[in-house]
């Protein structure tokens, strides 16, 4: 899980093991494509195999978490040694304050799974707090989620649902099949204004200097995503990300 400033999340759990992780943050020296790697060992439990089902960023000092795993994730920090292939290896004190360490923020906010405990299992068994942030602050979530959202929203985080993101059934071409792919071929939906006209189409035909507004959000948000250091979504560059999927596949064969 990319977090900006040159750190990388790994969770270590019953899909990943030290020495897995230890080959990544090799790749990821070696490629220049990150300064920090947290190991985050949890506990080994199918409900939670995953980082990112217990654990996500939704601003620059905004977090969702589960309760009943993140406080007890142990986190140890790999940098690069003296020497190519070495670590210097930090524990940390705990998960949290090396997140707002990486990040370089004084403490960060952490917005629970909402809820009972009842309630904050089954939303964690939802993906509740497995969220997409399009930049800081904007996220995409599962709309069934309910309790996880609206604690979401009353931390100031602006939440879309997928249901949200769906095509109107006036503009469906098969709207018996949604997923039919003439839906998404004759729509564009994701570059189409808040009028339902497609922008770019509407800009070439010369109308009004507002065309394409939505498109035009849409890229601007997706651009300082992919450009903000701070933000969730920073991904390593190709070549990086190239080097990485070869160091694995190297490893794996």
């Amino acid at each position: 899980m990319p977090i900006g400033n040159g750190t990388v999340l790994i969770g270590m759990s019953e899909r990943s093991q030290a020495r897995m992780i230890e080959q990544v943050a090799k790749a990821l020296f070696a490629a220049g494509a990150a300064e920090r790697v947290i190991a985050c060992r949890m506990t080994k439990d199918r409900a939670h195999m995953h980082l990112d089902t217990v654990f996500t960023l939704l601003d620059h000092d905004k977090a969702t978490a589960y309760p009943a795993v993140v406080p007890n994730i142990q986190a140890i920090s790999l940098r690069p040694g003296r020497r190519d292939g070495e670590f210097h290896v930090t524990v940390e004190d705990d998960f949290v304050s090396a997140v707002a360490d990486a990040l370089g923020v004084p403490k960060l906010h952490i917005v629970e799974t909402g809820g009972d405990r009842y309630q904050q299992e089954r939303e964690q068994w939802d993906d509740g707090n497995n969220v997409l942030a399009v930049e800081p602050g904007v996220v995409v979530a599962y709309e069934r989620n309910t309790h996880a959202i609206a604690g979401m929203r009353r931390a100031g985080v602006e939440v879309v649902t997928l249901d949200a993101l769906r095509i109107p059934e006036a503009m469906l071409t098969r709207p018996r099949r949604y997923l039919d792919p003439l839906n998404f071929a004759t729509n564009f939906a994701l570059l189409r204004d808040g009028d339902g006209h497609h922008g770019c189409a509407r800009r070439h035909r010369g109308r009004d200097g507002d065309d394409g507004r939505w498109e035009r959000r849409a890229l601007r948000r997706l651009r300082r995503a992919g450009a903000d250091g701070r933000a969730q979504p920073q991904r390593a560059d190709g070549r990086a990300q190239s080097r990485f999927l070869a160091a694995c596949q190297r490893d794996l064969g």
